[in-house]
């Protein structure tokens, strides 16, 4: 509704590693979930306008492989559950997230994924990820973190900010 703030909830550490002492990282990521599909019901029972899944650099930073095996699940089932619920959701993820994008648009009931970091700290090129995903799954960012956003003078932040809406606005 306009004139109000949203209101969100965030699920954090999706899939991350926790501080376990004595537990395989595997198994830590194994057993979150369990723990996450009750906290997402009680996230989902509050009604928020969105949920956004944190992930940040955890789920970039495994390997491909770790990320489909240990992040995906979780991803595709918390996004399912708020589907069913009727709350859209959103994923943020720094770094290298090209692969995630695909996977999220292809795999997973995901509304919106952030923040398509351009290189050399991601790997998004914002037209490519549009033609080949922006159908199925709404796109954020494409900012340099640091040298527009961090250190950026206004004048900057609204010159990237137009270069990302003229490569992925139509359509």
């Amino acid at each position: 509704m306009p004139g109000r703030p949203a209101n969100v909830l965030t699920v954090e550490r999706l899939g991350a590693i926790g501080a376990l002492p004595g537990v395989s990282a595997k198994l830590r990521c194994r057993r979150w979930p369990i723990m996450g599909w009750s906290k997402m019901e009680m996230i989902l029972d509050e009604r928020p306008d969105f949920v956004l899944l944190g992930g940040s650099g955890t789920i970039t930073l495994q390997s491909p492989a770790i990320a489909r095996e240990l992040s995906l699940p979780t991803i595709q089932k918390l996004t399912h559950m708020a589907k069913e619920a009727g709350v859209p959701t959103m994923l943020h993820s720094c770094g290298k997230e090209r692969k995630l994008v695909q996977w999220c648009a292809e795999e997973t009931d995901l509304n919106c994924i952030n923040p398509l970091e351009v290189a050399p700290m991601g790997d998004c090129d914002l037209a490519e990820v549009k033609r080949a995903f922006g159908s199925r799954i709404a796109l954020m960012g494409n900012l340099h973190t640091t040298q527009v956003m961090l250190m950026g003078t206004p004048a900057d932040v609204e010159r990237a900010a137009r270069e990302a809406i003229d490569a992925a606005g139509a359509g």
